[in-house]
């Protein structure tokens, strides 16, 4: 497999040519492919050789078999595997923070970053965390997990006091990769 790992939706390799047979008057004369490992083969009539390429559309780890067959009378068949690792090209998530945001002292409201996104989405991936900072200071005070919105009660708007405070945003997709946003309450 080349190359592997690989990107979302990049070709790869797959080469069966150390492909062979123990008996000297015996050939392989057919390969099969299997991209997501179902019990499903495809032949590859494209090249006539045991070497094909094929994208993966989605981030992970893909399971590949490689069936061939001989030239006996009756036919015998053998199966091998390979992991093909989907990781490369991961891109950032984007934050969208909201705002700016108004309220009054002693009255509530609700953060909303749901406008964060991930580019890779088409791919499989996705935001798995979102954390505010409520007071600029670069320490993420609340982790809502997979919730886009935090809401912020009367009694915290009291504690913050009358002004102009800096929210940030930080999102986290599967893989780890972070993006960050900032507004203003």
């Amino acid at each position: 497999v080349s190359p592997n790992p690989a990107g979302c939706g990049q070709d790869v390799s797959l080469d069966g040519s150390a492909s062979s047979h123990l008996r000297p008057d015996r050939s392989i004369v057919l390969y099969e492919w299997d991209f997501d490992y179902n019990g499903s083969f495809t032949p590859d009539f494209s090249s006539g050789s045991p070497v094909t390429t094929h994208a993966f559309p989605a981030l992970g780890v893909h399971r590949v078999a490689l069936r061939v067959t001989d030239n006996n009378s009756p036919a015998k068949t053998d199966l091998a595997t390979a992991d093909v690792t989907v990781s490369q090209g991961n891109r950032a998530p984007v934050a969208d923070a909201g705002g700016p945001y108004a309220t009054d002292l002693g009255v509530g409201l609700t953060l909303d970053g749901s406008g964060s996104s991930d580019p890779d989405a088409s791919c499989g991936d996705r935001i798995v965390k979102y954390e505010w900072d409520l007071n600029g200071d670069g320490l993420y005070d609340y982790d809502t997990g997979e919730t886009a919105t935090l809401g912020i009660t009367a009694a915290l708007t009291d504690a913050m006091g009358v002004g102009v405070h800096n929210i940030r945003l930080r999102v986290t997709d599967t893989f780890g990769s972070q993006g960050t946003a900032t507004t203003t309450l």
